[in-house]
């Protein structure tokens, strides 16, 4: 992964958060990016392609969007990884969904697309199709060594904490770690499954199903491989291929994945008249979604709020994470993490400041300020740090709870002012109550 620049210059409140979020804004080429392809099994069963590269840019909404609209029942890989976090977030996403994953040889899956491939409720791979390796992270941040031996704790913690969600042996980054980031070790099928990347309730890997390149279902694209339990590929051949779960059920989740809770709220992104530019008023869509996070500290993971925007257009796209703050060395009770995605040469130059963080009961409505400090940690990455007094905490708990919109004011790099207005509505009001009612009992 490649490191984004950043501000040289902070204030020593925030110092330690360019460390923590080196690994954000980390990108691959501007070319990169990854694509959803949604495809059917021969059998009938609708399922996603996702290939490319994991980047920063990556928006979790479009996934979930596309997923959801599908009716997708797995997700099958084809790629080479890139940012460790996006993919950790699609994996945290598929588990949600309560989707299963699927590799073969076909495909690659390989650095990052591995961690995204363990989201699966259930999870199948051939022997030698998920390539692991060490992560690697480069910054223009001025980093000290130990900030910097700090920051790579740091990501492995991450990794770590989201292995353990997975319900993966931690003994996966221990083997990671071997094999140096200009190699990769393609793991064989009894390594994946004594560190449980592969699942006991796994569906069948074989799977007659549509090749990427192909509009319809081909017999020239079915894949007729599949895993054993003693972790042996084999192909019985197209006449007696296996599809993917053809007569049974592939998992037992706890409960069936409720697509409900993923419903678009309303989103608007106003851009200020200036001289040479006329006002605007652009439409657009949040997904709200709670998801497990670490406040800090070495803590557990607990729950987040996170809010995807899309605005049409493609201007811009945001990512919000409301979470509590543990880390003592940062005087914050909690922290929003807003990071804005634009495309390169957008008029204005891109984001340079957010003004402040507006709680509303209504979209007209003037709003009270949540009362906390901004700060710049990357190119278009901000926190706001909630106060931590006992007044201010009470009066910031108060306003995330009961209002029902949220307004970021924004600055361009060129001076121009914008607007980025989201709506909670009931999916929103619903993550909110379930993160809030689990911070008041820490």
């Amino acid at each position: 992964m490649e490191g984004a620049s950043g501000e040289k210059n902070m204030g020593r409140p925030f110092r330690f958060l360019a460390t923590l979020c080196v690994y954000l804004v980390a990108v691959t080429t501007a070319q990169a990016g990854l694509r959803y392809e949604k495809l059917v099994s021969e059998s009938g069963q609708p399922f996603l392609l996702l290939s490319g590269e994991f980047t920063v840019a990556d928006t979790i909404a479009e996934f979930v969007t596309v997923a959801t609209a599908h009716r997708a029942q797995f997700v099958i890989f084809d790629s080479p990884g890139g940012n460790i976090y996006s993919a950790m977030q699609h994996g945290r996403m598929i588990r949600a969904l309560y989707l299963n994953t699927i590799q073969t040889r076909n495909f690659e899956c390989a650095s990052a697309c591995a961690l995204a491939f363990l989201g699966g409720v259930a999870r199948s791979a051939v022997p030698g199709s998920i390539g692991v390796h060490q992560h690697s992270f480069a910054s223009d941040f001025e980093l000290g060594r130990d900030d910097a031996v700090a920051a790579a704790q740091q990501v492995t913690a991450d990794i770590l904490q989201y292995l353990t969600e997975m319900g993966v042996d931690a003994g996966l980054m221990q083997f990671a770690l071997r094999y140096d980031r200009s190699d990769m070790r393609y793991l064989s099928g009894s390594e994946m499954e004594s560190l449980k990347v592969t699942t006991d309730s796994a569906p069948a890997v074989g799977t007659a199903m549509a090749a990427p390149d192909q509009a319809v279902p081909n017999d020239g694209g079915k894949l007729t491989q599949r895993l054993t339990k003693d972790g042996l590929e084999i192909d019985p051949g197209r006449s007696g291929g296996l599809t993917v779960g053809e007569g049974k059920s592939v998992s037992t989740p706890s409960r069936p994945p409720d697509h409900s809770a993923f419903v678009e709220q309303k989103a608007i992104f106003y851009k200020e008249s200036t001289n040479v530019a006329q006002g605007s008023s652009q439409p657009g869509y949040v997904i709200w979604s709670v998801v497990q996070k670490s406040p800090g500290a070495g803590l557990p993971p607990e729950p987040a709020i996170v809010a995807e925007v899309v605005i049409s257009g493609g201007d811009i796209r945001a990512r919000m994470t409301v979470r509590r703050n543990a880390d003592k060395s940062l005087p914050a009770s909690h922290v929003l993490e807003i990071l804005f995605v634009t495309p390169d040469g957008i008029e204005g130059g891109g984001i340079e400041q957010i003004l402040r963080v507006v709680m509303k009961n209504s979209e007209q409505d003037a709003g009270n300020a949540l009362l906390g400090t901004p700060a710049k940690i990357g190119e278009g990455l901000f926190f706001f740090a909630l106060h931590n007094s006992n007044s201010e905490v009470a009066a910031n708990l108060n306003l995330l709870q009961r209002r029902k919109w949220f307004d970021v004011p924004i600055i361009y790099k060129s001076g121009r002012r914008a607007l980025l207005t989201l709506e909670k509505g009931m999916s929103g009001e619903d993550a909110f109550d379930r993160a809030l009612n689990a911070w008041a009992r820490e």
